[in-house]
């Protein structure tokens, strides 16, 4: 339940689960309310634009209600309980989430707004690429390079005399 609440949070994109601009369960977990949104049939949408009709922005467009139940592990508790240990929940991954970023801004609710849903987040990833060997020193990665080298240049004049058909000189 933490690492679902997390989200936003340990990205560095906002400080509470609380102030995700989007769909997020955290207010509804905390508040006891049922969220709400919209699902557009995006697919009968294109069948009435390719038949010509006109239609409105809700013409197929279906609210639901999504209520979440207890956990299974916290059914024993009331639901204000139930409440109240989600919302410590949530202040925990603030504080812990504050510390691992020592004093760096969040990017914030209106930097999130402001992004294309359709092109790549602005901010760059923590991850390297992902490296050719993976190996515990660097005389390991030495040799292996070196092997690799070696097998290359092997397979390329391998190839190059299968290519020119001297059979004997490929094997």
């Amino acid at each position: 339940m933490k690492y679902c609440l997390s989200h936003g949070v340990k990205e560095g994109l906002v400080e509470s689960p609380l102030d995700w601009p989007g769909v997020h369960a955290a207010g509804s977990l905390v508040h006891g309310e049922p969220l709400e949104g919209t699902w557009w049939n995006r697919g009968k949408e294109w069948a009435a634009r390719n038949r010509g009709l006109d239609y409105g922005v809700y013409d197929y467009a279906t609210k639901y209600l999504v209520a979440f139940a207890q956990l299974p592990a916290f059914r024993h508790l009331s639901p204000e309980d139930y409440r109240q240990d989600v919302a410590e929940l949530i202040w925990e991954i603030e504080r812990e989430n504050e510390k691992r970023r020592d004093g760096k801004p969040v990017a914030g609710v209106e930097k999130i707004l402001k992004q294309n849903p359709y092109e790549p987040p602005t901010r760059r990833t923590k991850r390297s690429p992902k490296p050719l060997f993976h190996v515990a020193s660097k005389r390991a990665r030495d040799d292996l390079k070196a092997e690799l080298a070696a097998f290359l240049t092997e397979y390329r004049i391998a190839s190059e005399a299968l290519l020119g058909g001297n059979l004997k000189a490929a094997a």
